[in-house]
């Protein structure tokens, strides 16, 4: 296809078509210029899926026009869109909140300044592509994109799900006989996806498979981080819970603790020296979940 031949008149007898709406796939189409992906990407602004794999002319002009007309995005791929830089995809990830698919491979121009906002905005991810990423990306930027629970397939069953699967206190999912335990699971509105409450989740839910209806507790929850040139310890505070951090360093030993606003220990995060002590914290804290 030449790219003289994509004119509004084409463009108009092809959105007369639903599917071609939702969905364009440019990939390899190396002639694709911001001047054209501007003009489908105005006639398509309902957009759900657009593929831009290879599309070595494109620059930040078209993908800032992108961010701004197609919010209904819930797949991207500008694979090898190597002349993009953090601008647009900041952008994207403001506007583009309902993001399940994002593939940045072979984007060169991107930094942790992407990965920061990604983090922030793109709150619905369940896919991010990254390879050969790294020239301005660092371990600090693929950091902030954390751990996500995986619940497509859960949500494609008919589960009701959140940030997790959503469970109660007895790890009873929505529907009847299906529990959720783990990294995927989203316990009276706690996702911790780390050891120990996998573990007392695991031996409550054998009891009530037993017969013996058990409802899973969580006490106090650091996560231990076992970095021998830096030791970090981190008890996460509350979602939403309001307060202020109180942070003394010193080198690579940081003591931060989160008060609330009665003036009560409610979370820490320590390194170096400060991790021992971990035990005397723990003592001021409240289980998170009785």
């Amino acid at each position: 296809v030449r790219p003289d031949l994509v004119t509004p008149a084409v463009l108009d007898c092809v959105t007369k078509n639903e599917q071609a709406r939702r969905a364009v796939d440019m990939s390899k189409c190396d002639w694709i210029s911001d001047e054209t992906l501007t003009l489908v990407t105005t006639r398509y602004d309902m957009l759900e899926t657009l593929v831009l794999t290879n599309c070595n002319d494109v620059t930040d002009d078209a993908m800032l026009h992108v961010a701004a007309t197609c919010l209904h995005l819930t797949h991207l791929d500008v694979s090898g869109v190597s002349r993009m830089t953090d601008a647009p995809m900041v952008r994207i990830s403001e506007h583009c909140a309902g993001l399940r698919v994002l593939r940045l491979a072979r984007c060169f121009a991107l930094s942790d300044a992407s990965l920061h906002a990604v983090a922030r905005g793109c709150v619905k991810l369940e896919e991010l592509v990254l390879d050969d990423c790294f020239r301005a990306v660092t371990d600090e930027g693929v950091a902030a994109i954390g751990l996500r629970p995986r619940i497509g397939i859960a949500k494609d069953a008919g589960l009701k799900t959140n940030r997790g699967i959503v469970t109660d206190q007895s790890l009873r999912t929505s529907a009847d006989n299906v529990y959720a335990l783990g990294d995927c699971a989203e316990v009276q509105g706690h996702v911790l996806p780390y050891v120990l409450p996998l573990m007392a989740s695991a031996r409550a839910l054998a009891k009530t498979l037993a017969g013996e209806p058990t409802p899973v507790s969580y006490g106090v929850m650091p996560v231990t981080i076992k970095t021998p040139a830096c030791p970090v310890v981190v008890c996460p505070v509350p979602e939403e819970l309001e307060g202020d951090w109180d942070t003394e360093e010193e080198g690579n030993t940081v003591k931060a603790l989160f008060r609330d606003r009665d003036g009560n220990l409610r979370g820490y995060a320590l390194t170096g020296d400060a991790v021992k002590e971990k035990m005397k914290l723990n003592k001021e804290l409240p289980a998170l979940m009785p």
